[in-house]
């Protein structure tokens, strides 16, 4: 018995073949011919059998029967012919390992996974492969699948659920001692339809903000994120319950120190809308109940000041003459919007411009009295 070279002499444990070449050196076989197969190794050869030739001849393919190994050996097979002296012939088997396929990186929830569950070569017999996933809640993964002998795969269709939306779902195949993952991303089907916010906003007060599905948002809900552009917002989600379609929150804008124009973002999924806005720093407004005043008269002037964010903060005012119209004071505008000063002022010889000033904030501001005699 001869085995060519030319025949490979490596194979994965348990698949198809390998399919060996028998050439009979001296004459042809005749039919009544018997080809013992055995090997030291079970792993390769359970049991040793006989292979018959049904007609004569000098050539003969015969498949070698083995099974999965966990690792790679090294393992001898003898092929005995009529009783005469053993062919030996030593071969490399490698492990089958399992093989997987998703056929999407993303769907929809509610939708189907289609995953091609296989090996690394077609099988012998019908071979059983495990499967799990990290989120069972969300997709009904089986837990066993079986690849048909003479296949190396087989098509297995994973339900999600609408709750998996915006979640990533990973699926595990294990055969024998290895083990393969994938993921597939998980989307909401769910857009956002509108996103209500104001165009102009103050630095360091709130602002509300509303958002808008174009359906219901699954019985997990919905989250949006809402982001500035051009200026930094503090970290907020907005979720809509399920089965609402809208969403309402208060944001806090941050303190500028200029004016920025910017944009805000709503965010979901797979969707977003901006908007122009522009942030205002916070500041004050100056104004006088009159203009002018006589001098030492009985006539009243105050000095108004309009925070345009309620604040508990300080304003400091001082006069250009202090003599005539005696101002230096730290003035606390508590949470009122309007904070009102009285001014003094005194008898003076002829008529005088004189300027308030009021720092806030690294903010001056003036206004000009004018008093008359």
């Amino acid at each position: 018995v001869l085995i060519p070279n030319s025949h490979s002499r490596e194979f994965i444990g348990g698949a198809v073949g390998p399919r060996v070449l028998i050439k009979v050196l001296a004459g042809s076989a005749p039919s009544n011919s018997v080809l013992r197969v055995s090997a030291t190794n079970p792993a390769l050869i359970e049991k040793p059998y006989d292979v018959p030739f049904t007609s004569e001849g000098i050539n003969r393919l015969v498949e070698i029967r083995h099974q999965p190994v966990r690792d790679s050996i090294y393992v001898d097979a003898q092929f005995t012919l009529n009783g005469a002296d053993p062919q030996v012939v030593t071969y490399l088997m490698r492990p089958m390992t399992p093989a997987m396929n998703l056929r999407a990186t993303s769907i929809e929830a509610g939708g189907v996974i289609h995953a091609v569950i296989g090996l690394n070569a077609r099988t012998a017999e019908d071979r059983t492969v495990q499967l799990e996933t990290d989120h069972p809640e969300w997709a009904k993964v089986p837990s066993t699948v079986t690849i048909p002998q003479g296949e190396n795969s087989t098509v297995v269709d994973i339900p999600t659920i609408s709750d998996a939306a915006n979640h990533t779902i990973k699926i595990r195949e294990k055969f024998n001692t290895h083990t393969v993952e994938s993921s597939v991303a998980v989307v909401s089907p769910i857009q956002l339809l509108t996103f209500t916010a104001p165009t102009e906003v103050v630095g360091g007060s709130t602002m509300t903000v509303t958002v808008a599905l174009k359906d219901k948002a699954p019985n997990a809900g919905s989250e949006i994120s809402i982001t500035g552009d051009g200026f930094t917002l503090p970290s907020t989600t907005i979720k809509i319950r399920g089965g609402a379609k809208s969403a309402t929150a208060l944001i806090q804008v941050p303190d500028l120190a200029a004016r920025v124009e910017g944009k805000i973002i709503a965010k979901h999924i797979n969707s977003e809308i901006s908007k122009p806005i522009v942030v205002k720093p916070n500041d004050i407004a100056l104004a006088l109940s009159s203009a002018s005043v006589v001098g030492g008269s009985s006539d009243k002037v105050d000095l108004i000041i309009t925070p345009l964010l309620r604040v508990q903060e300080y304003a400091f005012l001082t006069s250009s003459d202090p003599l005539i119209v005696p101002v230096y004071s730290q003035v606390n505008l508590g949470f009122a919007n309007v904070t009102s000063i009285p001014l003094k002022h005194y008898r003076v010889t002829e008529q005088k411009e004189i300027t308030i000033t009021a720092k806030f904030r690294g903010f001056v501001h003036t206004i000009k009295l004018v008093v008359k005699p």
